[in-house]
């Protein structure tokens, strides 16, 4: 028999060892270690006292490497013990009392159940179970009357803070299953364990920070929350975000199949390695676009089925102090039809990014749709700067001025938001209920996703005008751009109508010369031409930024700003 490193791994004849004592794996601070287990396997890992308090010098790093950043306890490694908070002496004081220590966990691959059997219940979770003191260096499932804690792993991640005052031990358990049991399974588990004393290795965060943008039949759009430190961020701060690599990725999971990582949600190891979607379905950019405009980082994901939900997961890749962070999934939902687009990052309609009316038998591509809607849009613009241009924007004479509170700067941005939102509908399956939604091309060919082609007769959606699903009225017969109809022709579909108060900051920030107007709330014409915004979050009514559940409190703002105030009579050209 021999010992390696004195606290080493030991060696020996195998039936001797297990009659002995256990394998014990030596582990460094801030150093994970992977490992497979079998049905009924209990592993032990230990961290020195050494890599607990950083007393070691191994030149490569770990523990040494913390020992020279906290000589002064200001971590910064320049000897100034002023800084260090008062706590003189700390390398002796540490040494003799105790420190924090993060222990984290990850599995990485469970087995996997047999296919042509009905599906069960998931496997039960690794089990961890964590001892201090050298009374018991090897903890487990069977230990009675010694010190030890068990440390709860749920959907493969596991994390617990201790103080420690020497040793920490650790004992890995994968549940024992009968023959018959173990049968409807192949392959076995493996898992990543650390222990830290700077910050936790492995990291699961519950709380939301992507959304969903938009999807369509065999895509969706979605984005970070603000990559900024704060809410006000300084310009600085945004370039310096905006020049660097996107920081962030995605993975997505269809729902209609069994996932090779059930079970193990929480787990950044298993996810990144399993799941069905992965940065190859997924292109990935940095954008200001919608609240704020502040950096986002945002994903088009593709190669999804249509009539389908998908659970999306944001992660930010491993660093050399972590595994990989993974957060909650996102549920995601594609459409039914084929005749709605995501289109986003436009040039002229920059803010514009969610699914429009199309027709792949004329589009094929994402970028010629964006572009047939954004050329259109730009084109009426330059005809209204025009008519702007003739107004004396910067005079100094107040009585030339059309406004005290608004200037020729801001009915430019009203109208080409107002423009881009009204010329490029948010469109919605026709076979959807959703009561905010409004038809739009009834009567008009069919496209049929299926063969790519129109078709006059589509039975499905036939059927769906007979059971009184759709609303009958000159707006409905119609699309709201013309151009739609004429050039693009997409058939009959839903489309989430424009937001009120889009028409409202148009007319309070353009001069009354232009004689815009818009028409009076609960008139027809509003309940056919425009929205209101959900207090939910949901996108009931189409503003260019909106996304799923991001905006909740919108509403009550744009209200607070223009409430009570009504504008009576239309304009045909206006009210699209």
């Amino acid at each position: 028999m021999a010992r390696v490193g004195g606290g080493g791994l030991y060696i020996g004849d195998p039936h001797e060892r297990r009659a002995a004592e256990p394998v014990m794996i030596a582990l460094r601070n801030g150093v994970a270690q992977n490992l497979n287990i079998q049905y009924g396997e209990l592993q032990h890992w230990y961290l020195p006292e050494t890599e607990v308090f950083g007393t070691t010098t191994d030149s490569k790093g770990g523990a040494n490497t913390e020992l020279r950043k906290r000589e002064d306890g200001d971590g910064d490694g320049d000897g100034d013990t002023a800084a260090d908070d008062g706590a003189g002496g700390l390398l002796v004081e540490r040494a003799s009392s105790s420190r924090q220590v993060y222990i984290t966990f990850n599995t990485c691959l469970q087995p996997e159940f047999n296919t042509s059997l009905p599906l069960e219940a998931p496997l039960p979770q690794l089990q961890l179970y964590i001892s201090n003191d050298t009374s018991n260096k090897a903890p487990g499932p069977k230990i009675k009357n010694k010190p030890q804690v068990t440390l709860p792993v749920v959907q493969g991640f596991g994390s617990v803070v201790l103080e420690a005052t020497g040793q920490i031990f650790v004992g890995v358990y994968a549940a024992n299953l009968s023959d018959s049991e173990q049968a409807k399974y192949q392959r076995v588990w493996n898992y990543e364990i650390a222990i830290s004393t700077k910050a936790p290795y492995h990291s699961f965060r519950s709380k939301k920070n992507l959304y969903l943008i938009d999807s369509d039949d065999n895509a969706a759009l979605l984005i970070t929350g603000n990559m900024t430190t704060t809410n006000m961020p300084n310009q600085e701060e945004v370039e310096k975000i905006m020049k660097a690599d996107a920081p962030y990725r995605l993975y997505a999971q269809s729902s209609q199949y069994t996932s090779p990582f059930r079970g193990l949600e929480r787990s950044y190891c298993a996810i990144s390695k399993l799941a069905q979607l992965n940065i190859a379905n997924v292109d990935t950019s940095l954008t200001t676009r919608g609240l704020g405009h502040l950096p986002k980082q945002q994903f088009y994901l593709t190669g999804l089925n249509s009539s389908s939900t998908y659970l999306a997961y944001l992660a930010k890749p491993p660093t050399n102090v972590t595994s990989g962070v993974i957060w909650d999934p996102l549920t995601i939902t594609t459409k039914t039809d084929g005749n709605c687009q995501i289109i986003y990052d436009l040039p002229f309609c920059s803010e514009v990014a969610y699914a429009a009316p199309s027709n792949p038998t004329i589009f094929t591509t994402p970028q010629q749709l964006g572009s047939f809607y954004d050329n259109i849009a730009q084109g009426w613009y330059r005809n209204f700067s025009y008519s702007l241009q003739q107004i004396p924007c910067n005079s100094t004479d107040l009585t030339l001025q059309y406004s005290f509170a608004r200037n020729c700067d801001d009915c430019a941005s009203a109208y080409k938001t107002w423009l881009c939102a009204v010329s490029i509908p948010r469109c919605a399956d026709f076979t959807s209920n959703l009561p905010y939604l409004a038809d739009r091309g009834l009567y008009t060919e069919f496209f049929n996703k299926t063969s790519n082609k129109t078709i006059p007769n589509d039975p499905k959606k036939l059927a769906f005008y007979s059971r009184g699903n759709v609303t009958y009225n000159a707006a409905s017969l119609r699309s709201r751009n013309p151009l739609i109809e004429s050039e693009l022709r997409p058939g009959p579909y839903k489309e989430i109508k424009p937001c009120m108060d889009l028409c409202w900051s148009l007319v309070q920030s353009c001069p009354s010369d232009f004689g815009f107007t818009c028409p009076r709330m609960g008139s027809w014409g509003a309940q056919v031409s425009y929205g209101q915004r959900s207090e939910d979050g949901d996108v009931s009514c189409s503003w260019l930024g909106a996304v799923y559940f991001l905006s909740k409190g919108v509403r009550v703002e744009m209200v607070g700003k223009w409430g009570g105030w009504v504008v009576v009579g239309v304009l045909g050209w206006l009210v699209l």
